[in-house]
Order: C-alpha cells, then sequence, then structure tokens
C-alpha cells in the first residue's frame, strides 16, 4: 500500500512514523512546498533570536519514508487517486491532506515594525524580517 501524505509539519511526520512502525510493507510519501526537511513549528521563536538554526529543530523522519521537498500541488485526480504538483505526478491508495493552519493576526501588522506573523521558515506575506 501505498500512503501519500500532503504536507510537510509535525503531523505529516508523526503520521509516516508511526505507518512505517505498524508496518515497514507500507511505501509512505511526504510531499512538502517547503525547501527543507520537517521541522518543529513550536521552536520558531528560537529562530528569531538566533538560538538555533533550521537543522536544530528538524523533526525525526524514518529513513525509509520518501520525503518529496518543493512539491506544491496544484490539483489532486480522486478518481485516478493521483496528485499533481507543479513538477510531478504521485499517484496513492490512501491520501492525507495535513497541511496545518494559515496564521492570522488580531490586527493588520503592515508598517508596524518589529513584528511578525509566521507559522513556518518560508516567507509569508505580511511577514516582517528581523
Amino acid at each position: 500500500m501505498r500512503v501519500l501524505i500532503v504536507g510537510g509539519g509535525i503531523v505529516a511526520v508523526y503520521l509516516a512514523n508511526n505507518l512505517k512502525k505498524e508496518s515497514s510493507d507500507i511505501e509512505v510519501v511526504i510531499l512538502s512546498d517547503e525547501d527543507i526537511k520537517p521541522y518543529d513549528r513550536i521552536h520558531l521563536c528560537r529562530l528569531v533570536d538566533s538560538t538555533v538554526d533550521t537543522k536544530e529543530i528538524r523533526l525525526n523522519l524514518d529513513p525509509t519514508v520518501q520525503l518529496e521537498l518543493n512539491q506544491k500541488i496544484i490539483n489532486i485526480d480522486k478518481k485516478n487517486k493521483r496528485v499533481f504538483s507543479s513538477k510531478s505526478m504521485f499517484s496513492y491508495d490512501k491520501l492525507v491532506i495535513a497541511t496545518g493552519s494559515i496564521p492570522i493576526s488580531l490586527f493588520p501588522i503592515n508598517g508596524v515594525k518589529n513584528t511578525a506573523l509566521f507559522r513556518s521558515i518560508l516567507p509569508q506575506k505580511n511577514q516582517t524580517t528581523f
């Protein structure tokens, strides 16, 4: 069986690792739109004050899980069980969408100095670099 997980966060890694523990015969593929290996978003604030770098907050992923980075999903063909990214096509037996959430602000932060709204290491709209 081939399980395709769309999303590269903690839920994707937790699920992938547990599926592999359950059965090493399950083929697990993670598709992430980021260009770095999955990391613990809880520790993003530690990147702001430079107490760690991105390698230090990476999540441990079973080495038999196939990780596909830079895969922006553009279409899902449920009938034929295929997912299309801007670069590739992936088939699946089971599909899991684990894309997380989008950060929101309680008030507009545009123009406010030393503020940031972030959910990932990737630059986001309305995200300020320190």
